[in-house]
């Protein structure tokens, strides 16, 4: 099985400050399974929770949040909560041609072994010069 090699800003682009791949519309990528080589930081632990819908109506775990805003000049801030507590506040849409709104009712507790300088949250804001 040969390897196929994609060319970045043709194929994709790599947001490497809040750790994102982008597939570029009209590039060599299409719909179809890929295996990525990454170098990465290997040593930062990860743990992905996946949420049965239906099954539970609490989670507990980290929280990360990615904002970007375009009107000023693509600033990007990621809140990064070290413990939380999620419940969601009632039904939301998932058919349709709109955006959805998932209303959250939440808890941040500390978690000194996350962070022990900043036990609750961290806030990393990163402005394109």
């Amino acid at each position: 099985m040969g390897t196929d090699i994609y060319t970045e800003g043709v194929d994709y682009t790599v947001d490497s400050i809040m750790g994102r791949i982008f597939i570029i519309d009209g590039g060599d990528l299409v719909a179809g399974t890929y295996d990525l080589d990454i170098a990465a930081n290997a040593s930062a632990a990860s743990v992905v929770e996946t949420v049965k819908a239906l099954t539970t109506s609490q989670i507990e775990g980290a929280l990360k949040f990615i904002s970007e805003n375009p009107a000023s000049g693509n600033a990007k801030s990621e809140y990064q909560f070290h413990k939380v507590s999620l419940a969601a506040e009632g039904d939301f849409a998932l058919i349709g041609d709109d955006w959805t709104t998932m209303q959250l009712t939440g808890s941040a507790e500390k978690n000194e072994d996350a962070d022990p300088d900043s036990p609750y949250c961290t806030v990393t804001t990163h402005e394109n010069a």
